[in-house]
């Protein structure tokens, strides 16, 4: 005796499995509108200028953590035998956190957006500290 509960599982599953023997529908295109944009329109020299200075910002994270990783990777690629010394290692593994360190203060130095943020998050974070310099 089955319960409705298993009667709808095995008809759920029953018909997710079984292919559908209806053809697929066709579409058409949809007919073009007059205020259509055009897939490659140029942007303004304010847009223009806002994404070099991503790309620029983008570039310079990337090659902080090329230089903050590179060395650490190249260093556990060639010694293998841990035979260079410790303190070399310890250096290149703390690269590799500083590049932790150094992505927030990028991103303040190369974005407005971000420095405003950092600035209204300081200044929130300090104002219950104000009555210390009260007099």
């Amino acid at each position: 005796m089955t319960t409705p509960a298993t009667t709808t599982l095995a008809t759920t599953t029953l018909a997710t499995t079984t292919p559908a023997t209806t053809p697929p529908a066709t579409t058409q295109p949809a007919p073009p509108t007059e205020a259509a944009p055009a897939l490659h329109t140029s942007h303004s020299s304010g847009e223009d200028g806002e994404f070099k200075r991503v790309t620029r910002m983008c570039f310079a994270v990337f090659m902080c953590f090329v230089f903050c990783f590179v060395p650490f990777l190249l260093l556990n690629i060639a010694d293998k035998g841990n035979r260079a010394p410790h303190i070399l290692h310890m250096f290149c593994a703390n690269l590799t956190w500083l590049n932790s360190c150094i992505n927030p203060v990028l991103y303040a130095v190369m974005n407005r957006q971000f420095r405003q943020a950092y600035h209204l998050l300081i200044t929130r974070a300090i104002a219950p500290l104000a009555f210390l310099w009260r007099r």
